[in-house]
């Protein structure tokens, strides 16, 4: 699995990218406070697009069949008041139909700068 790293100043967005290989489940783990950066998971674009979505905070998106890849794209904004620092967030990937058998976890970092 890789995900974006990106270096951010307050009052900055982007999109992160994440891409993971054998995919039947996939969540947002581990999220910042939203103090320091937001994560638009109402616009997450899959490619390919889940079978199914667990409504729950952050969702979690199914696949009828495990998936060879899949790329995740979240927009994301750090607030104009937010800390200097390094926040974490996390992706978990299951290749099973259950986000707690099989599961791996990667963990991701946003730098925030001091401007």
């Amino acid at each position: 699995m890789s995900g974006d790293e990106p270096t951010l100043s307050p009052g900055e967005e982007t999109t992160l990218s994440v891409d993971a290989r054998s995919v039947r489940g996939l969540k947002f783990q581990e999220l910042p406070d939203e103090d320091h950066v937001t994560f638009d998971l109402d616009n997450v674009e899959l490619s390919p697009g889940p079978s199914s979505v667990a409504e729950s905070y952050p969702p979690v998106w199914y696949w009828r069949f495990t998936r060879w890849s899949v790329t995740v794209e979240v927009p994301i904004h750090v607030p104009s008041d937010s800390p200097p620092g390094e926040y974490q967030y996390a992706v978990s990937v299951t290749p099973s139909g259950r986000i707690s058998s099989d599961t791996t976890t990667e963990e991701f970092s946003i730098q925030i700068d001091g401007n």
